[in-house]
């Protein structure tokens, strides 16, 4: 019992940081300045607008020197993915939205706040898989001089 609280506790404590650093990306997004005024690829630069979850990925592609036809085939990538991501944002909105009515309930149920947990746990590990499926998809798409240039900008943001 104490390790499935501690899950739902964790599961919770996880989307908060989640939604957390999201909206503060978003509050701050004229903070990187080689984000502003970009118009050379200005589809990939969008950071205040939805992108199934690939938003952040977008964003870091959005420096790279991308041929119209790597451009086309990596939207199609995020398009055919975004369905997937959209359904399980949407899962687990409903699962912090149904514990935080179990906890807020005169009649509190442990054993169902325990199975919504385990469900948001395995949401997580959905999310990540599928992020990781798409990554690995659009590197296939990019030069090897550019997979460099992307690892270094993954690697740079780290620091931020």
């Amino acid at each position: 019992m104490k390790k499935a609280l501690s899950i739902a506790i964790l599961t919770l404590a996880t989307s908060g940081l989640i939604l957390a650093g999201a909206s503060s990306a978003y509050a701050n997004k004229d903070e990187h300045s080689d984000r502003n005024g970009c118009t050379k690829h200005q589809k990939w630069s969008g950071a205040e607008h939805y992108h199934g979850g690939f938003g952040k990925m977008k964003r870091v592609l959005h420096h790279l020197d991308l041929s119209n036809d790597q451009q086309s085939e990596i939207e199609d990538i995020m398009t055919a993915k975004k369905p997937q991501m959209k359904a399980i944002h949407q899962q687990m909105k409903e699962g912090r939205e149904a514990v935080h009515a179990l906890s807020n309930s005169t009649s509190y149920d442990a054993e169902a706040v325990s199975n919504i947990a385990n469900d948001q746990a395995n949401l997580m590990v959905q999310a990540i898989v599928l992020h990781a499926e798409t990554k690995a998809d659009i590197f296939k798409v990019l030069t090897p001089e550019q997979r460099q240039q992307l690892a270094e900008k993954f690697e740079s943001r780290k620091h931020h």
